[in-house]
């Protein structure tokens, strides 16, 4: 069995892999990763068959990880805080353990997911592990929108809006011809609700449509600043955010 870490404290994940390798030679680790983006490639390069995944890594939470990569693999969640479990099992998770990790509590989740291995046929078993049945299929995404205009109501599908802004407390559409409602939505909610293959939250303000940037241009130590279509401002996006926008717009 082939597996991957993901974990940003050193002591813990050393402790992870002595515990896994102190119960048998078939278990295979393929490395740690410490941070999102290192979890992000190790995933697209190795194809694990299982991971184990630290909730709290030091650039944000590994939830962000699915939100950027179809994972498709069990996956065994571990932390220091249970205030996260109930978001940990929306996701493929055949366990959830709590810090410090011992070999008995590594045990236990092998055993559960060889029990589920019998129950699953091979077919099934890689969909019921990858994300919610609703986050697997794309046609589940949010593609219609009503929004109001005076007295009217206006149907809008997703790839007429160019992006979304948060101003003044409110949350509002603009389209591709650069119309402008109020939307009911946050946008951290969208984020969730939207296909993030056609939508990336370049910054606290803005989540755009991949059809409305028109351009990136550099800004300063890293950082660059995107044009879109719909508007003539141009918009700083963090260094950060940079690296994971460039990253998209190629994918």
């Amino acid at each position: 069995m082939k597996i991957l870490i993901v974990e940003d404290e050193p002591l813990a994940a050393n402790n992870l892999i002595r515990q896994i390798q102190a119960l048998g030679s078939q278990y295979q680790i393929l490395g740690v990763a410490d941070t999102i983006r290192k979890a992000i490639r190790m995933l697209k390069e190795n194809e694990p068959d299982l991971l184990f995944l630290d909730i709290q890594l030091s650039d944000g939470l590994s939830f962000d990880i699915f939100r950027q990569y179809p994972v498709q693999c069990p996956i065994i969640f571990t932390t220091a805080f249970d205030e996260f479990a109930i978001q940990a099992f929306e996701h493929n998770s055949v366990a959830y353990l709590l810090k410090p990790i011992t070999k008995e509590k590594v045990a236990e989740a092998f055993s559960k997911l060889e029990k589920m291995k019998v129950v699953l046929s091979p077919k099934i078993y890689p969909l019921l592990f990858a994300e919610l049945s609703k986050k697997v299929s794309s046609s589940s995404f949010k593609r219609n929108f009503l929004v109001k205009k005076g007295s009217k109501l206006i149907p809008l599908t997703s790839n007429q809006i160019a992006y979304f802004i948060a101003e003044d407390k409110c949350v509002f559409i603009i389209t591709m011809d650069d119309q402008r409602y109020l939307c009911n939505y946050t946008l951290q909610k969208l984020e969730s609700l939207l296909n993030p293959n056609d939508f990336f939250r370049i910054s606290r303000q803005y989540l755009v449509n991949r059809r409305s940037i028109s351009s990136l241009e550099p800004y300063s130590k890293g950082q660059v600043s995107a044009s879109l279509l719909s508007t003539k401002e141009k918009i700083v996006v963090s260094r950060q955010q940079t690296i994971l926008l460039k990253e998209w717009l190629q994918e």
